[in-house]
């Protein structure tokens, strides 16, 4: 086999080779955009307000300024928990949990994390919005005035695939 006939081979496994690795890269890319800016369902307020009864808007704000939507149910039992949807979801991905948790006299605060739902941002760099939850019991929703609670817990969906 001529020397000429050898380097065409190699030529064209290499080719195919790098084919195949910017065909990957191109996938990764597509794979991490989709993760980082996952489409919007936007949460429908109307059918929410008859399973939970006293249900209010409530906005949080994050340490960078993005606003996040979050309906609210106030506490009858002194304890609240605060409710956070799997990627690519929005609140109401947590409403048979809320229900549960209302009807036993816990509050609730369902949010839509960064990038979901009616919340702002357009990346869903999840990192920076646990601020708001963090400081929730100090924020003031209404109507129910925060120092009541006497307790609060936090319930949460994967990030990790979406629903």
């Amino acid at each position: 086999m001529s020397i000429r006939r050898i380097l065409m081979r190699i030529g064209g496994a290499l080719g195919v080779a790098m084919l195949a690795c910017g065909w990957v890269a191109l996938q990764s890319v597509r794979t991490a955009r989709r993760e980082l800016r996952p489409p919007r369902t936007r949460a429908a307020r109307e059918s929410v307000a008859t399973e939970l009864p006293g249900l209010e808007d409530a906005r949080l704000s994050t340490s960078d300024g993005i606003e996040l939507a979050a309906w609210y149910v106030p506490s009858v039992n002194g304890a609240a928990v605060v409710l956070g949807h799997g990627l690519g979801a929005n609140r109401t991905q947590l409403l048979p949990q809320a229900r549960a948790l209302t009807q036993a006299g816990f509050g609730v605060l369902l949010l839509d994390w960064r990038a979901h739902g009616d919340s702002g941002a357009i990346c869903a760099r999840g990192a920076t919005t646990s601020d708001a939850t963090c400081r929730w019991p100090s924020t003031s929703l209404p109507p129910a005035p925060t120092s009541s609670l006497t307790a609060s817990a936090a319930w949460g969906s994967p990030w990790g695939r979406r629903p």
